[in-house]
């Protein structure tokens, strides 16, 4: 355990070099005194040298390049908080997270995005390149059952998680979406709107993934307790749509082509035929005359929640809320 004048000891090595920046000395590009250079200095541990730099390193001040030193990087000494963020894709709503993540810091961090695009290699290789040089890491897991073993690289006070719970017995600390939960309370608060169909089509068709175990379970959990008629539907959109029918869509692409179909069967979404979008993005508010119908998480609260858990340092799990949003399509 780090005892506090080794504590105090570290942070002065960091302010020497913080004031050299500041100062002028120091600038963007510039290598830093050598570790040997401030052991001839001042009467300080190797070790507390190197934690010191490497803390500056995390900060996104100090770059380490192997055999040559250290080498300042910005010039910014009141930045302490250097964001390692990794995606799977930047679709609509994942730019709504990043913007309310981005949003949240305003200038209170750095910022450095990455994607895996669901590549189980790309993910480990992404993250085992990047230990060390942030502060914090913000990462959407690849394949739940694959990424407890890489995530455990992380210091878990550095790691935050979203969107997806990873499986298994390690305790995360993130913000979460409760998918079994989420679209069963969801389609119950819809109503008496449900009653105008005959059958549930969820049809989910995606070039990366495979649909959440827990989001068909809350899905067939439901339509099996209201005793109603429905199909479950992987691959990309085909076909007729069918009058009296109602179908919750994942991928925009699907959506899209739906919204034709309609326009071209003259079935009037709300009326003829029910449409419910997962994920809302701001163009679903205004599509359609009002707009489509969503089972959405709220992504903006996603994005302030884990930003003001980084903030705080406040490490736990937290299950973000999801609702259903009429516009009329359903």
């Amino acid at each position: 355990m780090e005892s506090s004048s080794e504590r105090l000891k570290f942070k002065v090595v960091e302010k020497h070099i913080e004031d050299m920046i500041q100062k002028g000395q120091l600038k963007n590009g510039d290598q830093v005194p050598s570790i040997n250079e401030i052991l001839q200095q001042q009467s300080i541990a190797r070790k507390t040298i190197q934690k010191a730099y490497l803390d500056l390193v995390k900060r996104g001040i100090l770059v380490s390049v192997p055999r040559k030193g250290y080498f300042v990087t910005s010039t910014n000494v009141e930045l302490q908080h250097n964001v390692f963020l990794l995606f799977d894709n930047f679709t609509s709503y994942k730019q709504t997270l990043f913007h309310a993540i981005r949003d949240a810091f305003g200038e209170k961090a750095n910022l450095n995005l990455h994607f895996h695009y669901f590549n189980p290699s790309v993910f480990e290789r992404t993250i085992k390149d990047n230990i060390g040089k942030y502060t914090s890491y913000v990462v959407l897991p690849c394949s739940e059952k694959a990424d407890n073993a890489v995530l455990g690289k992380i210091p878990c006070d550095s790691l935050f998680l979203l969107v997806r719970r990873p499986e298994g017995t390690c305790n995360f600390s993130g913000v979460f979406q409760d998918f079994e939960n989420d679209i069963e309370k969801s389609l119950r608060s819809t109503g008496n709107l449900m009653w105008k169909y005959s059958c549930l089509n969820l049809l989910f068709h995606d070039n990366f993934t495979v649909p959440p175990a827990e989001l068909l379970k809350g899905f067939k959990h439901f339509c099996e307790d209201m005793k109603m008629e429905y199909k479950v539907c992987c691959g990309p959109f085909s076909g007729s749509l069918k009058k009296g029918e109602a179908y919750i869509v994942i991928d925009e692409n699907d959506l899209k082509n739906i919204l034709l179909e309609a326009r071209r069967m003259s079935l009037n979404p709300g009326k003829d035929i029910g449409i419910i979008s997962y994920n809302d993005t701001p163009l679903k508010e205004v599509v359609s005359n009002s707009g489509i119908s969503v089972i959405s998480t709220d992504f903006i609260l996603m994005g302030k929640t884990i930003v003001d858990m980084i903030l705080s340092k406040n490490y736990k799990a937290i299950n973000n809320p999801c609702r259903f949003i009429d516009r009329g399509s359903f």
